[in-house]
Formats: structure tokens, C-alpha cells, sequence
């Protein structure tokens, strides 16, 4: 695998082609592959991992810029994890998806989310990263193991955008919009914590929105947009058309089925001797 670094002016077939080269690749390997060497710095941490795929193999500067991580192509570049749930059976996202950062003067102008540019920029076309976080496990042995470009169906859009009226009804409320609110779209703190939700004023200021950023609180908390935890599986299923499954009490997908269209698409990149992976492996 050769580090393609391809930059924001990258075009769509050059995106799927460096992310099929991926599949299947520990962090280690992807890093050995890039520096000669297994830079244990970039798989420390989940934001290591982010930066080790979109800065050091894909060429995109981690930055807050409005505009899709892949300008030229329209296409917004997320990295994020799957656990493992249902005995080792199934495999669902671990987390929420930060999408970008709340301007809460944005909310209450629009009257659509696409008319939102955080939102039309960084949610139309979503390039997902999946890798496998094994617990107990060092993170430079974590694979590659999906990935799709996502767009939100016109039944998906409809649901934002319930959404996305709930969150500025709040705003226009003076209250803090919650993903308790919302069924997909949500918002998230960020900020390092000393938010005071009794007391504004009172909060540390880094965990505040600049003064008149907000059109009706003096004191606003800095949020970010989300895909809700439980809503990235809806999107795990549609970027992966591998059907729901249940396992007990456990939720998600099929994990040999996800190795198995996994080495699929990577078989396009590599032929000949190259011997499949199957959860097993790692």
C-alpha cells in the first residue's frame, strides 16, 4: 500500500480507490506503510487515529473549515469506530459522529438544515471510515473494516429536517438543544467540560461560544452537530446493506458478513496470492 496523500482537490475514483487500499489494514500497517514505521503516536488516542487517516495517508489538514474535507469531489471525510456486542457476533457503532460545530446564529435563519453550511457542507456526502476497536487490545492492532460514502435519503433528509426545526425551536427558546430532543440530527458539548447549565455566567470560558454568537443568550455552551449514536447504525446498515440482526439483547449487524463484503470490495486493489482477513486475524 502507497500512501496516495491525495489532498482536497482529490476526485471521487481516486477517494474509492485509496479507501479500498485500507481495508483490512491495521493502523500499524497503514503507519508503517506511510513513515517506514509504526508510529505509535498516531494510534494513541481516537483523534491519533483521525489524523493518522485524514492528515498523514489522505492529505487533509484536521481543520473547523465549512467546506467538505474533499472540496472538489463535495466530500466530507469522518473517521469512526465499531464495537464489537452479542458474544463477538455483531458489531455496531461505538459512538456518536461530530459532524462540525453549532453556530447557533445560523440555526435561527434558516428554514431548511441544507440552508445551514455546516450542515449542507459536511452531511450531504459523508466518505465513513469504519475501524474495528478491540477491546483489551493495543490500538495499532485496530483494521480498517468499511467504508462508504454516505448521502441521506429523501425520506433521511425529511427526518433531519424535523430535526433540525426541533433544535432551532430550542435555540429560539433559549434553551440548550439536546440529542435527548431529536431523533437523528442532534448537538453535543465541545468543550474540555465547565459548562454551568444553572448558571451561564458563571461557566469556564472556553466552554462558551464567543459573546454575540448567540442571537438570544449573552452566555451560550459551544455544542457541535451529531449523528446520534444510535442513529449511526441505521447508517452502519445503509452504507453496508447487510440487514439488522439481534443477538439477545445485543443490536447491530453481523460482523463475519461485514469481513466477508469487506474483503469483497478490498479485492478489487489486490489480487493474486492475497489471502482474505477474517475477524480471527486480529
Amino acid at each position: 500500500m502507497v500512501n496516495p496523500a491525495l489532498g482536497r482537490n482529490a476526485n471521487e475514483d481516486e477517494i474509492k480507490a485509496a479507501s479500498d487500499a485500507l481495508l483490512g489494514k491495521t493502523l500499524q500497517e497503514i503507519s508503517e506503510s506511510i513513515h517506514g514505521r509504526a508510529n505509535s503516536e498516531r494510534h494513541r488516542s481516537k483523534m491519533a487515529v483521525a489524523n493518522l487517516i485524514e492528515e498523514d495517508y489522505f492529505g487533509i489538514q484536521i481543520n473547523s473549515d465549512q467546506a467538505p474535507d474533499f472540496e472538489q469531489a463535495g466530500i466530507e471525510l469522518k473517521v469512526t469506530p465499531l464495537k464489537t456486542t452479542g458474544g463477538g457476533k455483531l458489531v455496531r457503532p461505538k459512538e456518536r459522529l461530530v459532524l462540525s460545530m453549532v453556530d447557533y446564529g445560523d440555526i435561527v435563519k434558516a428554514d431548511h438544515w441544507t440552508e445551514v453550511p455546516a450542515l449542507e457542507k459536511k452531511l450531504q456526502r459523508l466518505l465513513i471510515i469504519w475501524y474495528l476497536h478491540l477491546q483489551g487490545e493495543n490500538r495499532a492492532n485496530f483494521p480498517i473494516i468499511w467504508h462508504n460514502i454516505w448521502e441521506p435519503s429523501e425520506e433521511r433528509s425529511k427526518q433531519i429536517q424535523a430535526d433540525f426545526k426541533t433544535i432551532q425551536e430550542k435555540v429560539q427558546q433559549r434553551e440548550s438543544p439536546s440529542e435527548r430532543h431529536t431523533e437523528f440530527l442532534g448537538t453535543c458539548p465541545k468543550h474540555g467540560g465547565g459548562f454551568d447549565k444553572e448558571n451561564p455566567e458563571n461557566s469556564s470560558r472556553s466552554a462558551l461560544v464567543a459573546p454575540g454568537n448567540h442571537p438570544f443568550n449573552e452566555y451560550a455552551e459551544r455544542r457541535g452537530w451529531t449523528i446520534k449514536s444510535g442513529a449511526m447504525l441505521e447508517v452502519l446498515h445503509e452504507s453496508t446493506g447487510l440487514p439488522p440482526c439481534k443477538r439477545g439483547g445485543a443490536s447491530g449487524i453481523q460482523l463475519d458478513e461485514l469481513w466477508e463484503i469487506s474483503n469483497l470490495q478490498s479485492s478489487k486493489e489486490f489480487t493474486g496470492t492475497n489471502r482474505q482477513k477474517t475477524f480471527n486475524d486480529f
